[in-house]
């Protein structure tokens, strides 16, 4: 039994891109300070079997509103569709679907109260088709970050150096599960201690393996500064396009492509079949993972295809606006006019874009505003550790363990 690998420690020194001094921040400190709109990408029919709608959630998971929906209707946790998983502690916008012919009853716009209930419907849609997962187009985030002190000079700086040359697409820690559940389960499954995982579990297992031999690739490449470089062997993405081609050296525009952000180099989703890479990165990127043979092997044996993933994910309408935090931690725009004493957000009532009757703000602290999207199945936490240093993982008590023939080995 070789040492210990502690995924939080592991999580935590996958290498960064970005090498000026991050200012030390919070994030969450309220739901609304994380906020995520879900983008589909394209029109609803109108009509159809299926049922869509459009919830926003605040303090709750996407499974446990599709729960909660399920036993509403009557159907199974399955007949609900959805596209992504959102965060518990934020509040987001998404979509869900319902088959209307196993549906008992259909919810009504005011069924659910987000202050009762934990989500809402905002909108109700009918559709010819259920909601597949990975469908959406894009995410958009709104996240504020406080800060105790920080650089202003330094902290804008960063953040013109992210906007302009993106960040690793790491798969953030919500892949895991919570303290990395998902991720020791699939070892326990791998190695045949685990019997017959629920069909959802399964898939979270299956999805959290790939996830972390993907970062563990991505992690070096960062570390060798290649993470956003064409490398003679990689396999090349469009950006946002799933579809890829082998890099040739030779080619001296797939590399002006890939410096103009047009394209990105590539990681493993690890699976079954070639790995349409070059000689050297498939060598490469065995070398990386030469000591996870059983997740693996396991991947492969549970049906999964070898794909490809960007390294890189960029952020073009990155924007940021600067916020003083007063004595009642309330969030006021000083870019804006300053006797408009605008309220962004007030932990104490609750009540948003309301009168700041009292000029008690606290210059000396400060928050920051990020706007920005990123594609479906890229992780908005990916950013934030670029940019902020802070205790955002979760605490990990027990740790993976790595060995020969066994667990994460």
């Amino acid at each position: 039994m070789s040492p210990a690998l502690d995924y939080l420690e592991t999580l935590n020194h996958f290498g960064r891109a970005h090498y000026q001094k991050r200012p030390r921040g919070t994030i969450r400190s309220v739901p609304e300070d994380f906020r995520v709109h879900e983008v589909l990408g394209f029109e609803l029919s109108g009509d159809g079997p299926h049922v869509w709608l459009h919830v926003r959630k605040r303090l709750l998971n996407t499974v446990d509103v599709i729960r909660i929906l399920a036993k509403w209707c009557g159907l199974e946790v399955r007949d609900v569709g959805y596209s992504g998983l959102k965060d518990r502690n934020a509040v987001t916008t998404q979509w869900v679907s319902l088959p209307m012919e196993l549906t008992s009853r259909l919810p009504l716009m005011n069924d659910f109260e987000l202050g009762k209930d934990g989500f809402e419907i905002i909108e109700m849609e009918y559709h010819q088709k259920k909601l597949k997962r990975g469908v959406h187009h894009a995410n958009y985030f709104q996240i504020v970050i406080r800060f105790d002190e920080e650089d202003h000079e330094q902290t804008e700086s960063l953040l013109q150096s992210i906007k302009s040359d993106g960040v690793p697409n790491y798969f953030g820690e919500q892949r895991f599960g919570r303290n990395g559940n998902n991720l020791r389960s699939a070892e326990r499954y791998f190695t045949g201690e685990l019997k017959k995982p629920t069909r959802q579990l399964r898939g979270f297992m299956l999805s959290a393996a790939r996830s972390w031999l993907f970062n563990l690739v991505l992690s070096q490449r960062v570390a060798d500064g290649s993470w956003n470089t064409a490398l003679p062997g990689d396999a090349i993405q469009f950006d946002g396009s799933g579809s890829f081609f082998l890099y040739d050296e030779t080619d001296i525009s797939v590399r002006k492509r890939v410096n103009g952000k047009v394209c990105h180099p590539t990681g493993p989703l690890w699976g079954a079949g070639e790995m349409s890479v070059g000689e050297p990165i498939e060598r490469f990127e065995k070398e990386c993972l030469e000591e996870m043979e059983v997740f693996c092997t396991g991947l492969e044996n549970n049906g999964l295809k070898h794909q490809r993933r960007a390294l890189r994910v960029v952020l073009p309408d990155l924007s940021w606006r600067w916020l003083s935090v007063d004595a009642h931690s309330r969030l006021r725009d000083i870019d804006a006019d300053a006797d408009s004493g605008n309220i962004l957000w007030n932990k104490h009532s609750q009540n948003y874009h309301g009168r700041n009757e009292h000029s008690d703000a606290n210059e000396g602290n400060l928050a920051i505003k990020l706007s920005f999207s990123l594609p479906g199945g890229c992780f908005a936490t990916s950013v934030l550790r670029e940019f902020i240093e802070g205790d955002t993982l979760p605490r990990i008590k027990q740790p993976l363990h790595r060995s020969e023939g066994a667990g994460l080995g």
